[in-house]
């Protein structure tokens, strides 16, 4: 049974357990803001990740609720996560979202990268392949000690 009225100490840790976790969904919101911003020219991103945060940030909510504050759906906990997710964006938010743009942008770039080379070997491959049948009887004629049987 859960009492009704807990020491501080205990709303203390569980407000920064709040914080915490808003934290961390703070870092997550900036990396799909990032992510979004890669396709700046999309409507769609914006909306995408927006919709995507919103739904990690319930589900975050309830399994804290839930688990960590024992059942308690209380004030201060919404308070602690929304103070620690706009901290977060406002202090190291410009460069996550850097950050995030930039890798995304390499592993675009190497995926092109990787995509040509690939491209380019099949090509080869292809041509040769093609090369090897056209080819393929004079590989594979039979031909005798006499040399009078052939293909």
């Amino acid at each position: 049974m859960i009492a009704l009225y807990q020491p501080l100490a205990v709303t203390m840790h569980y407000f920064l357990e709040a914080v915490l976790v808003g934290l961390c969904l703070g870092i997550f919101y900036d990396v799909l803001a990032g992510a979004a911003m890669v396709y700046g020219k999309h409507r769609w991103a914006a909306y995408l990740t927006d919709g995507i945060f919103w739904l990690a940030a319930l589900v975050v909510y309830f399994v804290f609720t839930v688990t960590l504050a024992a059942g308690q759906v209380r004030g201060f906990l919404v308070i602690g996560m929304g103070g620690g997710i706009l901290f977060c964006h406002l202090a190291v938010g410009w460069l996550v979202q850097k950050m995030t743009c930039t890798i995304l942008q390499l592993l675009v770039w190497i995926v092109r990268i990787l995509t040509h080379y690939t491209q380019m070997i099949l090509h080869f491959m292809q041509a040769g392949w093609k090369w090897f049948q056209k080819n393929l009887k004079k590989f594979f004629k039979k031909t005798s000690i006499s040399g009078k049987k052939t293909l």
